[in-house]
């Protein structure tokens, strides 16, 4: 379907749960079969995510990689692999910046993105919580509102994209 529909940005954000640290928490209630099943998944749809996203690389268009800064599988090779590309870099950023909430209140959300963008990177690395508000903890199953991205991150991307294409529009005159 991707290479149908050959989008100009893919963005990819796999299950996370078998990566995060909370969830470490959670390994020690759990079967050592349980555990294995939900990394597998986890690494199936990281593998997966990846893959297109190197399939966009190669074909000259825009990915976009979205994990929270302290997820495990940063560390993974997998992952690495896509900086032997040309302009992928990473960008951290707070997602309490963008708008995220859970119960009502901002959540201190570090996440890392991965891109091939540098209009978008720019762009992200502007929201560094500025501590200016209290953060209500991700724990008691809060992290769950933040499964949907709020506007203004979706926003700042779309933004980034525009500029993107203006760009290419052009070199491509030049």
């Amino acid at each position: 379907k991707l290479d149908d529909e050959t989008p100009e940005l893919l963005v990819g954000s796999p299950m996370r749960a078998a990566f995060s640290t909370l969830q470490n928490l959670n390994y020690s209630k759990m079967t050592a079969k349980q555990v294995l099943h939900k990394v597998n998944a986890a690494m199936d749809h990281i593998r997966f995510t990846l893959m297109l996203c190197e399939k966009q690389v190669k074909a000259g268009r825009l990915f976009l990689f979205e994990h929270p800064v302290q997820a495990r599988s940063w560390n993974l090779g997998l992952v690495k692999r896509l900086f032997k590309y040309k302009r992928v870099c990473t960008v951290d950023f707070d997602f309490c910046q963008l708008g995220m909430q859970s119960e009502g209140y901002p959540v201190k959300k570090r996440t890392r993105v991965m891109t091939n963008s540098p209009k978008i990177a720019n762009r992200l690395d502007k929201y560094q919580c500025d501590q200016s508000h209290w953060h209500l903890p991700l724990t008691m199953g809060r992290a769950s509102a933040c499964q949907v991205y709020p506007r203004p991150f979706s926003a700042q991307i779309c933004l980034g994209l525009k500029e993107e294409l203006a760009k290419r529009q052009i070199n491509a005159v030049q």
